[in-house]
């Protein structure tokens, strides 16, 4: 206006695809619906558990935290407190935040600022209902079922193309003896300390059985010198063996297993 330039700054711009964008929608309605196993669902995908997580676990601290909260107005909720539990949660399950995501955190902390200081009586949920409807009609619409087709047999027609050349390159390997096939145990790492600790034992077990086999032989001897009228070096045998068997059996009754 006036031959004038304005400048105007926007600050750190981010990007979200359209499968983070999904996934984002579909974590909105979880929570507006309070569906904690597609919750779950949907932040693994985004990546911020593993497949491997505690899912129970998980879904009970999840509960812990969400409902205390839900449906109450912005001057009931603490930030501050919430952001600490959100952390903590994230740090005992070991949760990763995609750096697209970080963006929109921050975004979400500033709009929270905007909507406190103007509203501090808003129900949230509330206010985002109607937004959840749209979104679930626009899901339901043909052209958004359409589009979600085409993705689909995209992808299909993707993995049917890289078929034949994975084939071609296994079988290469195979021909040039070249195959290398891992196997990872899991679980065995318990079972070789019980056999060693077993192992261990029974040697121990043969060690006081010559103890006490060697022992009586001297006792028949009746060799010199004499202690108590028995020869000295079979009892001192019949002593050390029943320390050692007195131990062993020690160390077996605390272990918990006969």
């Amino acid at each position: 206006e006036n031959n004038k330039i304005g400048i105007v700054d926007f600050g750190i711009v981010g990007k979200i695809d359209d499968d983070i964008m999904e996934s984002l929608a579909n974590t909105f309605l979880s929570l507006i619906e309070l569906d904690y196993d597609k919750l779950i669902h949907e932040y693994i995908r985004l990546g911020l558990l593993t497949e491997d997580v505690d899912t129970k676990a998980f879904k009970n601290d999840l509960q812990d935290l969400i409902d205390p909260y839900y449906g109450k107005a912005l001057r009931q909720i603490q930030a501050g407190k919430i952001l600490s539990d959100v952390f903590q949660l994230a740090l005992n399950y070991k949760a990763r935040v995609p750096n697209e995501l970080i963006l929109l955190g921050k975004t979400f902390i500033t709009i929270e600022g905007l909507a406190r200081a103007l509203d501090p009586d808003i129900l949230i949920l509330e206010e985002a209902k109607p937004f959840a409807m749209e979104l679930i009609r626009k899901r339901l619409s043909p052209s958004y079922q359409i589009t979600k087709a085409y993705r689909t047999i995209s992808d299909l027609s993707d993995i049917v193309k890289d078929i034949p050349g994975q084939l071609s390159y296994i079988l290469k390997k195979v021909m040039k003896d070249k195959l290398k096939i891992e196997f990872v145990h899991s679980g065995l790492d318990r079972l070789i300390m019980d056999m060693d600790k077993s192992s261990n034992r029974l040697s121990f077990s043969l060690i006081i059985s010559a103890i006490v086999i060697g022992s009586s032989v001297v006792m028949l001897s009746g060799k010199e010198p004499l202690l108590f009228g028995f020869p000295m070096l079979g009892v001192i045998g019949y002593i050390v063996a029943g320390l050692l068997g007195l131990w062993l059996a020690i160390s077996i009754l605390r272990s918990g297993r006969l």
